[in-house]
C-alpha cells in the first residue's frame, strides 16, 4: 500500500468519525431533553416550553413561553382550576389544558340550544368561560363524557381527570376524547407573565354557584347529586360574569311594573269617582 492510498482510508476514517459524531450530538444531546416520569424521577422538573397551539387563548398564546413542572404530580396531587401539559396521543406532542374535574367530582350534561352543542355542570355548576357556559360537540351525538355518566354516577374515580381548553368549543381534550387519567399529565404548566399588554386581564373561567337563569336555555341529560363544590375560584372570589340576560326574568320584571301602573291609574280612578 503506497502512501497515497494511507492518505486516503485516513481521511475516510476521518470522514467516518466526524459523520457518526454528528448523529450522536443530534439524535441524544441537542434538542430538549425527554421527559422523565415516574416516582424515581425529579419532582419537579422546570422546564420552558412554547406553546404550539391557540387552544389556551386569552391564558397562553400560541409561541408564548411556559414553565412545565415536569413530573409534578409524582409527589402532588392535581387540582381543579390546573394548567397542565397533557399527552392524548403516543405520536403527537403533548398539549396544555386545564383541568375541570378531579377524584370526586360529579358532573352531568345539558343540551346547549343556542350551540345546538352540550353544556357541562360539574358539582351542580355550569362551567362557565367568558360571558357563557362553555359548549362543545354537537347535540345530534352523544360526546364521549356521557358514556361515563352511568359508571360516574357517584362521582369521578381515583385517577380521573377532566381537561378543557381555555375557550369553546376547544380541541384535543374532554371534549373529544372524554375522561383521561392523571398518568396522561406529564407537568403543571406556570404562566411566565409579562407576554401580555400592560393591564390585560384574562377571560373569568370557572363555576358560578348561582347560575339558575340558564335552565331556561338548557335540557339536562342525565342526573348527578349535587355536592359542595370545592373549586378555589368562585363567585364570591370573583365578580359574577356578564351573563347573558335571562327572557324569562326580564319578562317578569316588566310584568310586575306594568301591574303597579294598573293599580296606580285604577286608584286614581276611584278617588276621581268618589269626588
Amino acid at each position: 500500500m503506497d502512501k497515497k492510498q494511507k492518505l486516503i482510508i485516513g481521511f475516510a476514517a476521518i470522514a467516518v468519525i466526524v459523520g457518526l459524531g454528528l448523529m450522536i450530538n443530534k439524535y441524544f444531546f441537542s434538542g430538549p431533553k425527554p421527559f422523565s416520569l415516574g416516582k424515581n424521577s425529579p419532582c419537579p422538573d422546570p422546564r420552558q416550553l412554547v406553546m404550539e397551539d391557540y387552544y389556551m387563548r386569552g391564558i397562553i398564546e400560541k409561541d408564548h413561553k411556559f414553565t412545565a413542572l415536569i413530573n409534578y404530580y409524582a409527589c402532588n396531587p392535581v387540582k381543579k382550576g390546573d394548567y397542565v401539559l397533557y399527552r392524548f396521543s403516543n405520536t403527537l406532542p403533548p398539549v396544555v389544558r386545564i383541568v375541570r374535574a378531579v377524584e370526586g367530582d360529579r358532573f352531568e350534561l345539558a343540551k346547549d340550544k343556542k350551540h345546538k352543542a352540550w353544556n357541562i355542570k360539574i358539582n351542580g355548576e355550569y362551567l362557565i368561560v367568558g360571558k357563557e357556559p362553555h359548549y362543545f360537540g354537537t347535540d345530534r351525538a352523544l360526546p364521549p363524557l356521557g358514556l361515563a355518566l352511568g359508571s360516574r354516577g357517584k362521582g369521578l374515580l381515583t385517577g380521573d381527570v377532566v381537561v378543557f381548553s381555555s375557550w369553546a368549543p376547544g380541541d384535543q381534550d374532554s371534549s373529544l376524547f372524554g375522561l383521561t387519567n392523571v398518568d396522561d399529565i406529564i407537568a403543571k404548566v406556570e404562566v411566565i407573565p409579562g407576554q401580555y399588554p400592560e393591564g390585560y386581564t384574562a377571560p373569568y373561567t370557572g363555576t358560578v354557584a348561582d347560575l339558575e337563569s340558564l335552565e331556561e336555555n338548557v335540557k339536562p341529560v342525565g342526573k348527578a347529586k349535587v355536592t359542595e363544590s370545592e373549586d378555589r375560584t368562585t363567585a364570591e372570589d370573583v365578580a359574577a360574569p356578564a351573563v347573558t340576560e335571562p327572557v324569562v326574568a326580564a319578562d317578569s320584571e316588566d310584568g310586575i311594573v306594568k301591574k303597579k301602573k294598573k293599580k296606580k291609574k285604577k286608584k286614581k280612578k276611584d278617588s276621581e269617582s268618589e269626588s
